[in-house]
């Protein structure tokens, strides 16, 4: 085998197939967390990403990919703020937990 063969199958093959599962997961996520504020826009946060949580798993097993449920709900955090700061109501928040 030439070596750049090997270096496609060592490396490059693994990195394509981390990059498209990553890809997979931010997909499942950034749905759920749509879904919940679409769906329910009149529920509390805790519902809205209870909801996201279940949706996304549910999405994720469907593509043979598991996640634990510590690391989805932190992405599911990460995508509601990234959705209020490209809807322009972010707020930040201070150290003693208001918001500014």
């Amino acid at each position: 085998m030439r070596i750049g063969t090997i270096l496609v199958i060592a490396v490059l093959i693994p990195a394509a197939q981390k990059w498209m599962k990553d890809k997979q997961i931010d997909g499942a996520v950034r749905k759920a967390v749509y879904a919940a504020q679409q769906l329910l826009w009149a529920q509390d946060g805790k519902t809205r990403k209870k909801f996201a949580v279940n949706l996304a798993t549910e999405l994720l097993e469907k593509a043979g990919i598991t996640i634990n449920e510590g690391q989805l709900s932190a992405l599911v955090e990460a995508a509601v703020q990234e959705m209020h700061i490209a809807r322009g109501d972010y707020k930040e928040i201070k150290d003693d937990g208001t918001a500014e």
